[in-house]
């Protein structure tokens, strides 16, 4: 999100194009990811989980976040260059957000008055698929996901 003051020098003095700053941290994140999930992977085979074509139902939901992560990351990072504090807060805001979508618990167990609050979520497609997924080893379309289930 600070991206855009932290290179706010290069962005004066050279002429490229502004969308490749961003995309050279969600890169960087993605590398990252990557190499966590091969990692990931490993552990699996070693605790004896065989690979399945299965685990290639990972990849749209991956697909999924990332894109809402760069989306808002360019948003908000345009933001950010004209008031400065949304940095600040949004890192209070990710938090309440991370705790908001139903990864650690399922979302049924959520009073139903809150019910609203899953179904405002962006995130709920793909972590429920993911999640599902992960717990239960079956193939979940993430656009079919039902938060309430």
């Amino acid at each position: 999100m600070n991206v855009f003051i932290e290179f706010s020098g290069q962005l004066k003095k050279i002429a490229f194009p502004r969308i490749a700053l961003p995309v050279i941290v969600w890169g960087t994140a993605m590398l990252n990811h990557l190499i966590l999930l091969g990692a990931t992977l490993i552990i699996l085979l070693g605790m004896g989980y065989k690979p399945q074509l299965s685990w290639l139902a990972l990849l749209p939901a991956i697909a999924l976040m990332s894109t809402l992560a760069i989306a808002l990351g360019i948003l908000l990072g345009v933001f950010n260059v004209f008031a400065r504090d949304i940095s600040q807060v949004m890192g209070v805001v990710m938090q309440i957000w991370f705790w908001l979508t139903p990864i650690v618990y399922p979302a049924n167990v959520l009073p139903e008055k809150f019910a609203w609050v899953v179904y405002a979520n962006p995130l709920i497609p793909s972590s429920k698929s993911i999640r599902t997924h992960c717990s239960t080893n079956r193939c979940r379309a993430t656009w079919k996901s039902c938060p309430s289930s």
